[in-house]
């Protein structure tokens, strides 16, 4: 919840000037497909159906993905967005670059932190009372 909450507080606090408008652009495909991969992933963890170990790894590995596509492109935009700045007269304010790397952070925490907490329910094993006489 937390991330959740920071990811709302730097909505609030975004500027919305060229630079961003030139981001979301950039981005707005691989977010999408983030959020299709982490809705469909909640939605099979909160179904009342069991769920197969390979559909559950399926998820896992689409949502994993679908955030690394989200990172290289906000990387590839980044280096973009500087090449242009050096070859015009544009300046980017450090508050913009910090906003996008702080919203792309908290992504990937909130990422790491369903990978996790999956992975170490499913490796625990339920543990049946032996035996004895």
């Amino acid at each position: 919840m937390f991330n959740i909450c920071s990811l709302g507080l730097l909505l609030k606090q975004c500027e919305f000037n060229e630079y961003h408008n030139e981001s979301i652009n950039e981005l707005k495909t691989s977010i999408l497909n983030l959020s299709s991969y982490q809705s469909s992933f909640i939605s099979c963890l909160i179904s009342h159906s069991s769920i197969t170990r390979h559909k559950l790894t399926n998820n896992l590995t689409n949502l994993q993905l679908s955030f690394d596509s989200v990172r290289s492109s906000y990387i590839e935009t980044r280096l973009h967005q500087i090449k242009n700045t050096f070859q015009s007269s544009k300046s980017i304010q450090s508050e913009d670059h910090l906003f996008h790397a702080f919203f792309i952070f908290q992504l990937g925490s909130i990422v790491r932190l369903l990978i996790k907490s999956t992975l170490i329910n499913t490796k625990t094993k339920i543990k049946k009372p032996k035996k004895s006489f």
